[in-house]
């Protein structure tokens, strides 16, 4: 039925109104935009520095041109790493996935992961290590050094002659100096024995020799905690003569330093025991267990200067497997890997246990109410079978070299 007269008139000053409500709106959504637009460009860069990794990574850089440019700026980076600082995350890996997933806490107690780009969590990839917001990792295929953000997927490649040659190496954070460094120590038998300590500073184009290292004899790959590297030593039995159990890289000053742990006049003998670094906070830990994975010591550094090493409370086992202590968790609770040989029944029902393959679970001790409790970790159906401390930044590697390649270099007369 056609509509009356009164009736199209009802309805043309309803659709007025509404077209008038809509432009308003639009007007006054525009006038936010410009107040917005018009605060001081450092208090966007202050806020967006305190928001979560997958905020600043998804919705904001969408949101407008501007936060766009802000958090692709390199000064960005800078701004937020005291942020990431204090909630620290994890980069994790699964058996059979070649992808690399990072975890932490944004809020409360819950865990929100992401899947980072690439595959760095398959097998052609090793000697994977965190500092600084940056990681750096082996490619046995190419035999190459790269040094990536995992987060954003950015990455360098470092030319290395000492690639296969023998020795350990460490890659650190100057915080004073903001400056990225990977560490070569390299054990040469021919002509004669000796050890060669190399440097190449991310942004610069060539290594550098130390040529005063102390010849530091050190085994195992370093950890890195508060601005320097750490080494266990290669004594397996301490008395009173023994000079150090560690030894420490200042990643700024370049200076290495060895560490005695137990006090003079005490003894020990580590040989039938498993000992290993692990990062407590803002300081290191070195850790001893028996075979069974049943912990003997653990001793934390409280004095960088003065080199005081003390002993906290006793950490019970989880069970009968072995148990590795790894470090501090997201929430500040203790955690650590659990190994445990693979139990296969036969069919008559029998137990038997297949020595040559073993079920690795990660649990957080809880030092209060002493209970250890598993992991759960998002994206994946199996416990993994890499664990890694990191600090999710934007720091981009490329950008850093970019930067250093722009400066220009002032040649000295002689």
């Amino acid at each position: 039925m056609a509509k009356t007269r009164q009736g199209r008139a009802i309805d043309n000053h309803v659709q007025k109104r509404a077209r008038r409500r809509t432009e308003q709106e639009v007007c006054e959504s525009k006038k936010m935009k410009r107040k917005a637009h018009d605060l001081p460009t450092e208090i966007f860069y202050d806020i967006l520095s305190r928001l979560p990794l997958t905020f600043l990574l998804g919705s904001a850089k969408s949101t407008c041109k501007l936060w766009r440019s802000i958090i692709t700026d390199p000064m960005f980076s800078q701004l937020q790493m005291p942020q990431a600082l204090t909630n620290p995350g994890n980069l994790y890996s699964s058996l059979g996935d070649s992808n690399l997933y990072f975890a932490y806490k944004p809020l409360g107690d819950k865990i929100v992961a992401m899947k980072l780009p690439g595959e760095l969590g398959g097998n052609k990839y090793k000697n994977l290590v965190s500092s600084g917001g940056l990681m750096c990792y082996h490619d046995i295929e190419e035999k190459s050094i790269y040094i990536c953000n995992p987060i954003i997927g950015d990455h360098v490649k470092i030319n290395s002659q000492y690639f296969e040659r023998e020795g350990s190496f460490g890659f650190g954070y100057a915080p004073l100096s903001k400056k990225y460094k990977y560490l070569q120590v390299i054990f040469e038998k021919q002509p004669k024995p000796r050890i060669t300590v190399a440097i190449l500073t991310l942004g610069e184009e060539s290594w550098r020799v130390l040529a005063d290292h102390q010849n530091p004899i050190i085994n195992q790959f370093p950890v890195y905690c508060n601005g320097a590297l750490y080494w266990l030593g290669p004594n397996l039995f301490i008395d009173e003569d023994t000079e150090y159990q560690v030894v420490s890289f200042d990643v700024e000053t370049e200076k290495f330093r060895r560490r005695r742990i137990l006090p003079k006049g005490t003894s020990r003998n580590f040989q039938s025991c498993d000992r290993h670094l692990a990062v407590l906070g803002e300081t290191v830990a070195f850790v001893t267990a028996n075979w069974q994975g049943c912990f003997q010591e653990i001793w934390t550094l409280i004095d960088e200067a003065e080199d005081i090493w003390v002993q906290p409370p006793r950490i019970s086992k989880p069970g009968k497997a072995c148990y590795r202590f790894m470090g501090l968790w997201m929430n500040q609770d203790l955690y650590g890997m659990e190994i445990a040989p693979v139990v296969l029944r036969n069919r008559q029902t029998k137990r038997k246990v297949d020595r040559h393959k073993f079920r690795k679970r990660w649990l957080v001790y809880n030092p209060d109410n002493e209970k250890h409790t598993a992991i759960q970790f998002p994206f994946v159906t199996d416990d993994p079978h890499r664990v890694i401390a990191h600090v999710g930044s934007l720091v981009s590697p490329s950008k850093i070299v970019a930067a250093a390649a722009k400066q220009p270099s002032f040649a000295t007369s002689g």
